[in-house]
């Protein structure tokens, strides 16, 4: 009987460094199937994968969550014929829903009449996060915490024992009955993971327990200040134009952001326009940030609209009803309050060429709602194949950029790069300028 264990995590909490972890320590002598979102937050090295013996399955038609009846059970069902493994792990995409994952599994392993069991569900918190994201991304993120059978928590080395147990305190608010693991990761072998995340081991109060005599043997090494680990966002793909120009007329201060995001083709939501407005307008940012957001995404849905030949109303965002496509137009909205910017202005858009699979298919570069978007915006393409504007990014573009110049009269104070993970077969990045007008 083949074993199934799903990993989730959301938008870079570690995830595959765990599942790395465990194929390292705890899966010896196993033979191995990692059934990867296509899309998903972070590809495990392929070299890695090699020296490991690992088999890697790639879902061929996006995320796990929208291939609830087709191509995921198809999937799963040619991967135990075709390789025979002891264990297959499932690696969803960052925002993807594991009560969605469990659910598409369970049908599958229902249909294979014993040659399949679900063995576990684990879902990977950054401890550090735990609070803001149940914040401000509410079902999004509490639906992977509420589904776990056992919850390890990442980055909890850095922090004390009063945050590591309130963290903990929220969790419980969600999930009372979960295994959590709080110890480091370099201080607990992969085995001993396993076992927890099995039920053969309850460790929990051991571990907390292992965690508050390390934070009080360990206490005077701790400074006044908490300890903070960036996201690690993954960009599969990158909505990019040559330069982005910024002015500002504040001599305040700035803030330099040397990194942009764009997940525009992720997980796939069926978001609808009122579920993410109602989203924007819980968030803790001032009004003028929220204004900004939904401005922006309801000229996605007047594309959308307009593509489906529908009413905005009944339209149910994809990709762009994303958590980190959510997180791209808020967080670019509260980038230009933050930076007091007066006036953006952009070169012509590189669109890409070729074309891209979403939830609809493999489609044209631009994908059709993106070409809706740039309709009057000064638009070229490039002369290797790839996506480089996304319906997000451009619905970005369109919203706030008034002006499309190759020329920068400005006094330039700051320069920001935002690179992708995905190759291409030149560089391609997002560059902006925050300066001054002259």
């Amino acid at each position: 009987m083949t074993k199934i264990d799903i990993f989730s995590g959301f938008l870079g909490a570690g995830k595959t460094t765990l599942i790395k972890k465990l194929i390292a320590e705890a899966y010896s002598g196993e033979k191995l199937v990692l059934i990867e979102n296509e899309f998903g937050e972070i590809n495990i090295d392929g070299g890695f994968l090699k020296e490991s013996g690992i088999e890697i399955s790639e879902m061929s038609a996006g995320c796990i969550c929208c291939s609830l009846v087709g191509d995921f059970n198809k999937a799963l069902k040619e991967v135990v014929a075709q390789f025979h493994p002891d264990r297959i792990l499932i690696e969803p995409s960052g925002v993807g829903k594991l009560s969605d994952v469990i659910v598409a599994v369970e049908r599958t392993v229902d249909e294979c009449l014993g040659e399949l069991k679900l063995n576990s569900y684990v879902t990977v918190a950054d401890a550090s996060k735990v609070k803001v994201y149940m914040k401000n991304f509410g079902e999004f993120y509490n639906n992977q915490v509420e589904s776990a059978h056992t919850i390890v928590l990442s980055r909890t080395q850095n922090m004390k024992q009063d945050k590591l147990e309130a963290c903990v305190a929220m969790i419980r608010e969600h999930n009372k009955d979960a295994a959590v693991i709080t110890t480091p990761w370099d201080e607990i072998k992969g085995e001993q993971i396993l076992k927890v995340i099995e039920g053969q081991d309850t460790m929990e109060a051991e571990l907390l327990a292992e965690a508050h005599h390390r934070e009080e043997e360990e206490h005077e090494h701790h400074h006044d200040h908490e300890h903070h680990h960036e996201h690690e966002y993954a960009e599969e793909h990158v909505y990019t134009h040559e330069e982005m120009h910024i002015h500002s007329h504040d001599e305040g201060h700035t803030h330099d952001h040397d990194h942009a995001h764009s997940h525009a083709h992720g997980h796939h939501s069926h978001t609808s326009v009122a579920a993410i407005l109602e989203q924007i307008s819980k968030l803790d940012m001032s009004d003028a940030v929220k204004r900004d957001a939904e401005g922006i995404y309801r000229n996605i849905a007047a594309a959308e609209s307009k593509v489906h030949q529908t009413d905005m109303e009944q339209i149910h965002f994809h990709e762009v009803g994303s958590v980190d496509a959510l997180i791209d137009v808020v967080g670019s909205c509260l980038a230009l309050e933050l930076l007091g910017v007066d006036e953006v202005q952009a070169s012509p858009v590189c669109v890409g060429n070729g074309t891209v699979r979403c939830a609809h298919g493999i489609l044209p570069v631009p994908a059709p709602a993106t070409a809706e978007i740039i309709k009057g915006m000064p638009v070229y393409c490039s002369s290797f194949d790839g996506e480089l504007l996304t319906p997000t990014g451009a619905a970005i573009l369109k919203y706030f950029v008034k002006t499309y110049t190759k020329e920068m009269h400005m006094e330039i104070e700051e320069i920001g790069y935002g690179f992708g993970t995905k190759d291409f077969a030149q560089l391609s990045c997002v560059r902006a300028f925050l300066g001054y007008q002259k």
